[in-house]
């Protein structure tokens, strides 16, 4: 009589769990990037959202107020209302008064009070993101340059103070370092860098050397003059080697030459002079 056979339990050997465990991870391989670039798509359209709301509350707000642009800090303290700055309204801007920003501004009840459309969702606020100066710290800088101040990401070119639309031409010039230039409609509102509205830099103006943002894809949503809300990768440089909103030109309604966009501070009406 030959041996006895008996019936295979059940269960998985060793070589079966690792077949499934190396199954699955593969799977998640795949899947975790997906998912990751799904949220981010998410969140770049939020952005995009937002940067519409405020483009058509800034809009507004011109209609109301003899078709000019709304002020910045450089003019806070006018005795004219509307001429205030759009986040800070008649307070300064700064770690003193950035709790203050954005409902101070000019622009909040254009945009039904909303906080919400003022920050972007990819960038997350942290305590002290929005104070102190001391910017040599790696640790501070490396935070500033990823995060919120919590208040406000967004920054309106500051050569566009007061100005009137109709002295805004609907196109300007981002020129690369070789010299070559994009024409593009013209940028109003801008995402800036985290770092430049986060530490000293508590404040909505773009000028100077002040960057875009490049949160989302490498590059950022900008609102323009025609309405319309644009997607840039910025030029690192203009042939000079400057970079930031000297990298932008636009017409000058009186000389009808290209001028630098990167002003900051100037008076109300500026543009209306170039």
């Amino acid at each position: 009589m030959g041996p006895k056979s008996f019936p295979r339990q059940g269960g998985f050997t060793i070589l079966e769990l690792l077949v499934v465990m190396g199954i699955i991870m593969v799977m998640l391989g795949i899947l975790i990037p997906t998912i990751t670039r799904i949220r981010a798509s998410e969140k770049a359209v939020h952005c995009q959202g937002n940067v519409r709301t405020l483009m058509q509350g800034i809009m507004a707000f011109a209609v109301d107020n003899d078709n000019r642009l709304p002020g910045q800090v450089g003019t806070w303290s006018s005795a004219i209302p509307s001429q205030r700055d759009w986040l800070f309204g008649n307070n300064n801007g700064g770690a003193s008064t950035l709790m203050l920003a954005p409902q101070s501004g000019t622009i909040f009840p254009y945009v039904n009070n909303n906080y919400d459309v003022y920050r972007c969702p990819t960038l997350q606020a942290f305590d002290g993101a929005g104070g102190g100066n001391d910017n040599s710290s790696p640790d501070m800088s490396q935070r500033w340059s990823n995060a919120s101040n919590g208040r406000f990401d967004y920054a309106i070119f500051a050569v566009w103070t007061g100005a009137r639309l109709s002295s805004v031409a609907p196109t300007a010039h981002m020129t690369w370092p070789d010299g070559h230039f994009d024409t593009l409609p013209t940028p109003i509102l801008v995402q800036e860098a985290p770092d430049q509205v986060n530490g000293p830099n508590e404040e909505g103006c773009h000028g100077n050397i002040d960057l875009i943002s490049h949160a989302h894809f490498g590059g950022s949503y900008y609102g323009a003059l025609d309405g319309s809300i644009q997607f840039v990768n910025e030029s690192p440089a203009n042939p000079s080697g400057q970079s930031g909103c000297w990298v932008w030109t636009s017409k000058g309604p009186q000389s009808g030459q290209m001028q630098t966009m990167a002003t900051s501070n100037p008076p109300w009406g500026f543009w209306d002079s170039q």
